[in-house]
């Protein structure tokens, strides 16, 4: 518990006020662990010289000001006469009553609060990555040490982990042991976070009819699916074109850029139904007026199924018809019964 060190006030003691004083100086006693709140007298050659309310004044050593390491000249300048500072007892000589003191140990213990209501708050912090251990990387967090596996460095694992060392990045704390001393970080978490909230916003940007633009990123038997940045598409093999195939993979390759329509988005399951097919001109929607009633059309009939009546194209049709310079396709000898 902190007890608050008194000060001498400047003013005119009388007798007994200064014998009081002496005497509550004298039967205060200072223990180490404890933590107090003084005010700086001097700056010496080995420390600072800090009234703690108690018989003798604390010695703050130079190593035990801070927790950065700076040349002895910054040392001596972090704090100057009449400053107030928290400390906290190191040791007490029992034999000079001399108090040690240090300021480092206080500052510690000011980050671990810091960074338990920045864990608890479930806020991100900024680290510099300051050296690779096995499994992963140490980064500096407000002067205490905390480790990020490798596995939470980015969305995939990075086998090259010297690409951090040196950098700042941003990671939220997934685990806090002060007791251990224990801080786990992760830079994952959040970017996963971050590609979450872009699936959102792209899918609410997306509606029917739309036209988008991708990459295949698979093909499989049932269709292919497009990457669209934040999210990949499916496109039905019924959606890919107006022609027949046996494979998806006859018609489409990986890598591939396409563009196709949007049917239908559930943000909900964050699928979203293209159709390559629907930004092509139906062929059938062509044919009367590529083939009049009455023209000849090298076809031959073969079967009458309930959806309507089916034919084949010659071999010499197909030629003729494939051909620029062919006067046209000829009309079968036998017209077809119906």
């Amino acid at each position: 518990m902190e007890e608050k060190a008194t000060q001498t006030p400047e003013k005119t003691f009388s007798m007994e006020e200064a014998l009081q004083e002496t005497e509550a100086r004298l039967e205060k006693r200072v223990r180490p662990g404890q933590v107090l709140t003084g005010t700086v007298v001097l700056v010496g050659s080995e420390g600072v010289a800090v009234d703690i309310g108690a018989k003798t004044e604390g010695i703050i050593p130079f190593n035990q000001l801070t927790e950065k390491p700076l040349p002895e000249e910054e040392l001596k300048s972090l704090l100057k006469p009449g400053d107030t500072v928290r400390v906290q007892v190191i040791k007490v000589d029992p034999e000079t009553g001399q108090v040690f003191l240090s300021r480092k140990k206080v500052e510690a213990q000011e980050h671990w609060d810091q960074i338990q209501a920045l864990y608890e708050k479930g806020e991100p912090v900024t680290v510099t990555v300051k050296e690779k251990v096995k499994g992963g990387v140490v980064a500096d967090l407000d002067g205490v040490e905390a480790f990020i596996p490798a596995s939470q460095l980015d969305l995939r694992r990075t086998p090259n982990l010297d690409a951090y060392l040196g950098q700042q990045i941003l990671a939220k704390i997934i685990e806090f042991n002060r007791k251990k001393g224990r801080v786990l970080l992760s830079r994952r978490v959040l970017l996963e976070e971050e590609q979450k909230k872009a699936k959102e916003a792209f899918l609410q940007s997306l509606a029917p009819g739309q036209v988008v633009e991708g990459t295949v990123a698979d093909v499989t038997d049932f269709g292919a699916f497009v990457n669209l940045g934040p999210v990949d598409g499916l496109v039905h093999r019924s959606e890919i074109t107006w022609g027949r195939f046996g494979h998806p993979r006859e018609v489409l390759q990986k890598g591939q850029k396409v563009r196709a329509q949007v049917l239908s988005v559930d943000p909900a399951k964050e699928r979203v139904n293209l159709s390559i097919k629907a930004l092509i001109p139906d062929p059938w929607s062509t044919v009367a007026e590529k083939y009049p009633v009455g023209t000849g059309s090298g076809a031959r009939w073969w079967a009458s199924p309930p959806s309507g009546p089916s034919w084949r194209w010659s071999r010499a049709s197909r030629a003729s018809s494939t051909s620029p310079s062919s006067p046209g396709p000829s009309a079968p000898s036998t017209p077809p019964r119906w």
